[in-house]
This record gives structure tokens, sequence and C-alpha cells, in this order.
């Protein structure tokens, strides 16, 4: 039986065409807009980290919470990769007061060895919250994350890993149609999940 041809071809090529256009749109919103910056250090051995701190992260924004926020998905995104037992926040911060530490940015290598010692943690994350913010984009809102984290050895106080990355709450189906916009919590818990990717690539 003769196959039935259709009645304008012209037309169902143009919809073929606008048809792999939005596939192939989707497939580049699916990438990441920027590569993640990412540094390890030659002579990086993580089978030597069994115990890992997750530090206070310092807070570069607006947003009074959003390091504490950011630090506590951390610290769950870390535990379930199940590489390192993390040390309990409560602790850390506690061995933290015990050291007289009143910023993120008095913690030197002298205090980072001694809180090693301290939390018995073979490194510890350190890192800053530098955007954490939801911007209105007509009658959507979306939420732009931009985080940077290094891995630090507690006895050296050398720094063995280090990525920085940021995401904007949206995906091509926002753009083109105002839905489908992330919540900032799942963009923060995405976002940490592709900088622990690099750490253990």
């Amino acid at each position: 039986m003769r196959a039935k041809t259709p009645s304008n071809p012209g037309r169902w090529t143009r919809r073929a065409v606008g048809l792999v256009g939005v596939t192939a749109l989707v497939l580049c919103a699916c990438q990441s807009s920027s590569p993640i910056s990412v540094y390890y250090h030659p002579n990086a051995d993580l089978t030597a980290f069994q115990r890992v701190a997750v530090l206070p992260l310092d807070n570069l924004t607006s947003e009074r919470f959003a390091a504490d926020r950011v630090r506590e998905v951390l610290s769950v995104e870390l535990a379930s990769m199940g590489a390192f037992e993390i040390v309990e926040a409560g602790e850390v911060n506690l061995a933290m007061r015990s050291n007289s530490v009143q910023a993120v940015s008095d913690i030197g290598p002298d205090l980072i060895k001694k809180l090693g010692q301290d939390l018995k943690a073979q490194a510890v994350v350190m890192g800053s919250v530098m955007e954490y913010r939801e911007r209105q984009n007509g009658n959507l809102v979306i939420p732009e994350i931009a985080v940077t984290l290094r891995l630090v050895e507690t006895e050296t106080g050398v720094v063995v890993w280090s990525a920085s990355d940021s995401r904007k709450g949206e995906d091509v189906w926002a753009r083109l149609f105002g839905v489908g916009e992330e919540s900032q919590a799942v963009s923060v818990r995405e976002l940490l999940r592709d900088l622990i990717d690099t750490l253990f690539a």
C-alpha cells in the first residue's frame, strides 16, 4: 500500500525544524552557563581524610542567614557522599568558641591546625557565599546563588581543593513560557552538588 504524501510538505518541514530547534535549546539550557573554576593540589590524597569539619562560611551577601543555610545544605550533601565522616555543626561551633574565634576571617593556618586537633579532623571545608538573592523577572522569581569552597588539610594548612560556581534558578521553559523556575533551596542544593562532584571527579 502506498504511503500517503502530506498535502503540504513545507509545513511539516518547518514543524520538524522548529521541534529540533526547541530540543537543542533545551539541551543547551541543561548545561552550566559557565564552567566551574576548580583547583586541585598536585599531591592531594583524599583517602587520607576520614573526618572533615565544615566551618561557618563567610557571608558576602546582604542576606543575613545566607551562609548558615548554605553551610547546612553543604554538610548534608557532603555526608550523603559517604566519603568522609562529617563533624556535627554544634561540635564545630563549640570548638570555635573554645578557641575564641570571633570571625571566619580570623581563621589562619595555626588555628586550622588547632581546630583539627580538637575535632580530630584531618581537613576542614571553608568558603564564602558571594551571592544569595531572588530576582524578579516578570511573573517569575529567579534565585541567584554564587559559592566558593575550599578543602584545607588541618595538619599543614594547605588548600588541597577549591571550587567556585554560580547558578541562576531558571530553565529554558521558564524563559520561553514563564513556568519551571527553581526554588532557592533547590538552586543551592544543585549548585553545591555540582561543586562537590568536582572534588570526587
